[in-house]
Order: C-alpha cells, then structure tokens, then sequence
C-alpha cells in the first residue's frame, strides 16, 4: 500500500483523550497543537474512571470544547466513542502522550481515505515479522483464526493513538462483539486473543472493514517514538523557538512518570508546557502546586512503585524535584529522593 497522492481533505477536529492521571500531559499535548495550528478545532473526551478533573481552565484559555464525557466511564476504551460521533466528520483522534513538532494536518490532510493511520515501514513483511508484530503489541493471529478463519494479516500495523478517522463508519456492533460487560466494567472478551485491548481490536476490524470495500485505509509515516532517542536528535527547541517545523508528532508510547524530566526529551516538552501556562494567570504557581500535588497522590506513587523507591525510608526530594523540572533536557532522569525532610515542604490548596 502506498501514500496517496497529494490531495487536500480537511481534518475537522483534533480529539484529545484524557484522564485525570494524564491530564498535565493533555495540557503540553494541546499547547503543541495550538502552537502550529491555532485555529483547528480541538475537543476532548474526558474519561473520568481514574476520578473526575476540571477542564474549564483549557476550554477557556485554550479554545477547547468538551466532545464526549462518557457515562458510565469506559476507561482504556474511551477513545473509541469518536467513531460513532454523528455525521461523517473527519477526526484527528489523540493520545495525551503527544506533542506535534510542526504542522501535521498539512501532511495527513494531503489524504482523502476514511483513515489514516501510521507506519513507516517499507514493503512486505515476511510471515515470521507478521507475526512477531501482531504478537508483540495486537493479538494472537492464530486465535484471530479460529473467530475470523478469513482473516488474512497485513504488511502493517498502527498504533490506535494517533490517526485519522471517519466518524460513523463503524458500527458500534462492530467493536461490541470483540467486548464483554458494560461500563465501567468494560473489558475484552478474550484477553488472549487481543493483546492490547482498542489498539488491537481497531487493528482487526479497520484491516477487515478496508478489504470488504467498506472503508478505505492509507499509511502515513507522520510519527516519531520516544523509545528511538537516537531518531529523535533530529529535532531541538531551536527549531520550535523559529517555528521550523517538522511534519511529525512524538508519542512517548510507554509507560511514563508523573514528571516531565523523567522523560526523554523533556525539553521539547517543557517547551510546550511553558507555552501552555504563559496564558494561565498566576501560571508558574499553579505549574508547581500541580507537580508537588501529583508527587504527593497515591495515584502516582502506587505501593509497588513506593516499595522499589524505598519510599519507607526515603521521600521525594520535593525541592531538587522543583529545581529539576525547570532545567529539561533531552535524556530522561530519575527521581530525586532524600532522607532529610524536603518532603515536608508546604503545599497549599489552590
């Protein structure tokens, strides 16, 4: 399969999934949308199963609108209410875990398919990186086989948390029948079978829907992973400073702390983060009050994260944290810890 030729189709909005756990991240991913594209649209689907959150300071500071608040929650599966927003609107569906380091829509909007989604990589696979690709990060092709016997596995694969999308094209009974319950109590019928829960299944029903002639599909290589910091030199807050933009996103894919600088590249971060709250009143306060409020919540630091810290013996380093979040640079760093009472250090409620 091959990029399209170059052909413009607007993108409509820009939907942002978030959470309370990831919201801080929500704020640095919709900086850099606004950044390079401050007018597009932008609205988010606020999954409340980790506990509910005020978004009003984005909506209004921002531009951003509330697209969907499932109720009941649907936690990991939130993401999939935008393929049944009503009409055929063209989405840009996102993670929080993104930021863009130039003008992406100029790139995916040079496609007119129902979806685009990301891959990079250059032509077939043989059967053996078939299957170690579907294994490692979608489903068990062999128990595809058995529920799908027609199913035949592609030359790609794409990663559901960033891609282009046709809103009501996809039945809802087509991704029902892949789950079991009913919020918030949502899960995939067989754990086995999809490895990676709405990644997974979009990756059978989109590659399926697209062979049947119900959809069309293109493959768009607009992605750069934090897991490549090699890849990732490439770009610098030079670059974004002179607004030389690359036509790329980076999505730090993997699990991530509570911190900026406990990231690779937390300059580019920081970056947006400053661009962020340079239109929050009292902006750098509330930067602060957040980071010690999510170093101090249980949300974040869960007992086995507490145990392998040594957290009985140790506390966060709330000062050195402080100073360290305003100092990012391109490799991640680890928390600081300290057995002399910085933890104690004041945090007010705002």
């Amino acid at each position: 399969m091959q990029e399209s030729p170059i052909r413009m189709k607007p993108i409509d909005q820009i939907i942002v999934t978030c959470c309370l756990k990831d919201f801080w991240l929500t704020r640095i991913c919709v900086a850099s949308i606004r950044y390079w594209h401050p007018e597009v649209p932008i609205g988010l689907i606020k999954d409340t199963s980790g506990g509910d959150f005020s978004t009003e300071e984005m909506q209004a500071a921002w531009n951003v609108t509330l697209a969907a608040v499932p109720h009941p929650p649907r936690a990991m599966f939130s993401k999939l209410e935008a393929f049944h927003f009503p009409g055929r609107r063209r989405l840009l569906l996102l993670d929080s875990d993104i930021i863009f380091l130039g003008r992406v829509l100029d790139k995916l909007e040079a496609f007119d398919e129902d979806f685009v989604v990301n891959w990079g990589g250059k032509g077939p696979l043989n059967p053996a990186t078939q299957r170690r690709y579907a294994l490692g990060g979608y489903y068990n092709p062999d128990k595809l086989k058995a529920v799908l016997p027609d199913f035949e596995i592609p030359h790609f694969f794409f990663n559901s948390g960033h891609m282009v999308i046709t809103s009501s094209l996809v039945e809802r009974a087509m991704l029902s029948r892949w789950l079991a319950g009913a919020p918030p109590h949502e899960k995939v019928c067989d754990r086995e079978l999809l490895v990676t829960y709405d990644q997974g299944l979009l990756n059978i029903v989109l590659v399926q829907m697209q062979r049947e002639g119900r959809c069309s599909l293109a493959l768009c290589d607009f992605t750069r992973w934090s897991r490549h910091p090699e890849i990732l030199e490439a770009f610098s807050v030079g670059d974004l400073m002179s607004r030389r933009g690359h036509p790329f996103l980076i999505h730090w894919a993997e699990p991530k702390p509570f911190f900026k600088t406990g990231m690779v590249r937390s300059d580019l971060l920081g970056f947006y983060e400053d661009f962020y709250y340079s239109r929050i009143p009292q902006g750098q306060w509330k930067r602060s009050f957040r980071l010690l409020r999510r170093a101090r919540s249980p949300k974040h630091l869960a007992p086995r994260l507490r145990a392998a810290l040594k957290l009985n013996k140790l506390r966060i380093d709330l000062r050195q944290l402080l100073e360290q979040e305003r100092n990012p640079g391109k490799e991640a760093r680890v928390l600081p810890l300290t057995a002399s009472g910085h933890h104690r250090l004041r945090v007010d409620s705002n």
